[in-house]
């Protein structure tokens, strides 16, 4: 069997037990590869093996072969119909200039258990929907209000999907959602199913749809005309207790200047004279990565590096393997630069 590796190929890691499907070649030489959970990670394709067609047929992928228009009629059959197993969307659909109404998107051809609630300022969660959301459905869970933008909390989705016959299972989601004013306020996009304009986000992740028709958008004037008042831009800073002239800056200092480092060395995390084992360094190191991720997240910070040396590579692992389940990051590879050498990663937050 040839290991020449396509787009479209299902490949196994040979360096862990997951499976995925080549999506595309980065610039970096690696190779974007979906596993399981709908999340894309790069890898060499040194690190990969193509599985074999016996064993693509075996589990229910399609193979990307010559089009029929004769349905098969082998006990397969029901999984080419599926469409998309990708595509689930939280909305905001503006109700008035004030409420928004919150609506759950399934664009897939997978039934969804759905839990949705959200952590308030207390820490403490709050459910507010549990419902069955039907493939190639919306359904409203809650409604928000602008003028209390800065009060929302986190909104935490759960799901559990399910397709009735032959198949691989799709990995439960969960999903924590915290939402900023440079980036929410520029999400106007064309949602499927309802098809009009609402601040839309897609949950499992896989693309940001293209945009429509942004909520605030530069327009192009001649050098000799004056440029029109954007009243909507105007309005929606004066929500947020910001000048138009500090929101139309926020985007540029966000992507020069919003890169976080996280040294992982236990001596930068366990306080002077600790007396700690050994044996409990890792656990130790791995608790203060996940709280520095998750403190990431929730503070909107696009791009932090976690600098965990090299040694024997234990650490680095354990780091990459969490990586690769977390649904909050766009995407992970090691930091190769003269300040950090071999000893760090870098992650994109999506």
């Amino acid at each position: 069997m040839s290991n020449t590796i396509n787009i479209g190929d299902r490949v196994r890691l040979l360096h862990d037990d997951a499976e995925g499907i080549v999506r595309k070649f980065l610039k970096d030489g690696t190779v974007e590869v979906e596993i399981e959970d709908g999340f894309g990670i790069p890898v060499l394709p040194m690190d990969l093996v193509k599985v074999s067609t016996q064993e693509t047929d075996y589990f229910g992928t399609p193979k990307p072969q010559k089009k029929t228009n004769k349905p098969s009629k082998t006990k397969n059959s029901s999984i080419s119909k599926i469409i998309s197993e990708s595509g689930f969307y939280i909305a905001f659909d503006p109700i008035n200039d004030q409420l928004l109404s919150v609506k759950l998107i399934n664009n897939t051809d997978l039934d969804m258990l759905i839990t949705f609630g959200e952590f308030q300022d207390s820490g403490r969660h709050y459910g507010l929907a549990g419902t069955l959301l039907k493939q190639r459905s919306v359904e409203k869970v809650h409604e928000v209000s602008l003028a209390k933008f800065e009060k929302w909390g986190a909104f935490l989705v759960q799901a559990l999907f399910f397709k009735r016959g032959y198949g691989q299972p799709k990995k439960p989601l969960a999903r924590k959602l915290k939402f900023n004013a440079s980036g929410f306020f520029k999400s106007k996009h064309t949602a499927p199913i309802l098809e009009r304009e609402v601040y839309l986000y897609q949950i499992d992740g896989q693309h940001v749809p293209p945009p429509s028709k942004p909520i605030i958008e530069e327009k192009k004037v001649s050098k000799n005309k004056p440029q029109k008042l954007d009243t909507t831009q105007l309005r929606e800073s004066m929500l947020m207790g910001k000048s138009s002239e500090k929101q139309t800056t926020a985007p540029i200092s966000k992507d020069a200047h919003n890169i976080r480092e996280v040294d992982l060395h236990i001596e930068n995390i366990l306080p002077p004279n600790h007396i700690t084992p050994k044996e409990e360094y890792l656990n130790k190191q791995l608790d203060f990565f996940e709280k520095e991720l998750e403190k990431a997240n929730m503070q909107s910070i696009s791009e932090i590096v976690f600098i965990h040396g090299v040694g024997n590579g234990i650490l680095r692992n354990e780091i990459h393997k969490h990586l690769g389940k977390s649904t909050v990051i766009e995407y992970f590879k090691d930091a190769r630069k003269e300040k950090f050498g071999y000893g760090a990663t870098y992650v994109k937050m999506k």
